[in-house]
């Protein structure tokens, strides 16, 4: 059975840009141009290294999002 709170994305840059993982640092931190990361987390090209650091970065992002609603919740109750 499907986890009913899991979003579904199209491609990598559609759950970056939800999330708040911004192209232009993973751009900065690989020394490659935006138009081109845009272009692997899109689908339409293909790199490893790129795909490597937005997966890292998003579960990154995930947890430091868990652990602020986690603390939020525990400050409200």
């Amino acid at each position: 059975m499907e986890n009913i709170m899991e979003r579904h994305f199209n491609n990598l840059r559609e759950e970056c840009r939800f999330f708040g993982v911004r192209m232009q640092t993973i751009s900065e931190k690989l020394k490659m141009t935006q138009p081109y990361v845009s272009q692997v987390l899109a689908g339409k090209r293909q790199n490893s290294a790129i795909l490597g650091l937005c997966m890292e970065l998003l579960k990154k992002r995930k947890n430091e999002l868990k652990e602020k609603l986690c603390h939020d919740n525990i400050r409200t109750t």
